[in-house]
């Protein structure tokens, strides 16, 4: 998740030192001329799923178009789902600038920080299946890392380890700019790590880590034997039918994908391949689709795949270190986020951005995905302006 969220999924060199700029007006112009709104069917004989009435879908798409014009986004794929009210997905845009193909609501686009949602759902699962215990020492899988006896499984998913990012490693910002398709050993990316952060109190300063996920991944892998791709496939992937959700091998998306861009010195690059997703691994590579995410945000905030109890342990919030000076409120249970009365998750990879929420109360799912991070937070704001519209009268002000 971009600023407040820590350093994930940076990108590396002058080209991917991310910038403010704006896009040609003529692209502008086309992008905004793609909106498209889809309302899809669920099935031959079904009935299509009522639209939200004219007014608020057009204040929608007034907020994707307002978006995509101020952060300069070439595509924009978004979808809200409202029991008793109505459902609206859009594709607005381009999916590849040069060939001006434009995108299409089922593009797939990687969903960066998203991925930890993913993987402490599973983690979660295997504390259900006995394999693994909340509060296991990390001792007990890794007796190497630093604080290990200290440091606990419920710590690691809670980012209340204390582990420092690796970003915070100059020695590991330098290989990661000098070949950004490096092909990173898990056990290599918790090395780079820098010990602990000193003002840190183990269990109740939450300071988030892509470290503490990717060791989150190594536990997967060995208590189950398998890797982390296919005890993905096994434990969330299949069960819940997200068809078009991959952990891949490589920087390559196989299959219909949008590109993505980051802006540098005021030019637009496409890094869709163009760094290697083990630099983050269990803690940013997963791969998805408007459709799947929304199905997974729904799992994910009412604990379809876990025990009751292990959902209301993932559910315990401690507020996140620069919060309160971010003026958000942000708050994180073990793999989930809380912003507002709204839960999920937010991610960045390689220009691609992500926000996907659940409201609870109204059992309503917003998902936001982009191609592009010239504005390092667009998805979060977009998210921020859907629900507003939606919601005014249950989101905090400011939204």
């Amino acid at each position: 998740m971009p600023e407040l969220m820590g350093r994930n999924n940076k990108s590396f060199s002058c080209v991917m030192r991310v910038a403010s700029g704006c896009i040609l007006a003529a692209f502008l112009l086309l992008s905004l001329m793609a909106l498209v709104v889809v309302v899809p069917g669920c099935g031959e004989k079904a009935q299509k799923p009522a639209a939200f009435d004219g007014e608020t879908t057009a204040q929608l798409e007034q907020a994707v178009r307002e978006a995509m014009e101020r952060d300069g986004i070439p595509g924009v794929v978004a979808g809200a789902w409202v029991p008793g009210r109505g459902e609206w997905m859009a594709a607005a845009g381009l999916a590849d600038r040069d060939t001006g193909e434009e995108i299409e609501a089922t593009d797939l686009m990687r969903i960066g920080s998203v991925t930890k949602s993913f993987t402490g759902t599973l983690v979660l699962e295997l504390v259900d299946e006995g394999l693994v215990g909340l509060d296991d020492p990390l001792a007990e899988y890794f007796p190497w890392v630093e604080n290990a006896q200290d440091i606990t499984v419920r710590m690691l998913l809670g980012h209340t380890s204390g582990i420092v990012d690796d970003y915070e490693n100059p020695a590991f910002l330098d290989i990661a700019s000098a070949d950004p398709l490096y092909r990173w050993d898990p056990e290599e990316l918790v090395r780079a790590s820098l010990g602990t952060y000193p003002e840190a109190v183990l269990g109740e300063t939450c300071v988030y880590s892509n470290t503490n996920y990717v060791l989150l991944g190594m536990i997967v892998e060995q208590v189950t034997g398998m890797e982390l791709a296919g005890a993905m496939e096994k434990y969330v992937f299949e069960p819940l039918g997200l068809d078009s959700t991959v952990f891949p091998p490589g920087p390559e998306i196989e299959g219909e994908h949008s590109r993505s861009y980051v802006v540098a010195e005021g030019e637009l690059y496409d890094m869709t391949s163009g760094i290697d997703p083990s630099i983050t691994w269990a803690a940013g590579a997963i791969v998805s689709a408007l459709e799947d995410v929304k199905v997974w945000a729904e799992a994910l905030a009412t604990g379809e795949l876990l025990e009751e109890a292990t959902h209301e342990e993932q559910l315990r919030w401690i507020e996140m270190m620069g919060a309160e000076e971010a003026g958000i409120g942000y708050e994180y249970g073990l793999g989930i986020l809380k912003l507002g009365d709204f839960v999920g998750h937010n991610g960045e990879f390689s220009g691609f951005l992500a926000s996907m929420f659940y409201l609870p109360s109204q059992q309503a799912t917003i998902v936001v995905l982009l191609n592009c991070n010239a504005n390092p937070v667009a998805a979060q704001d977009l998210f921020m302006r859907i629900a507003a519209i939606l919601f005014p009268h249950e989101v905090p002000d400011g939204w």
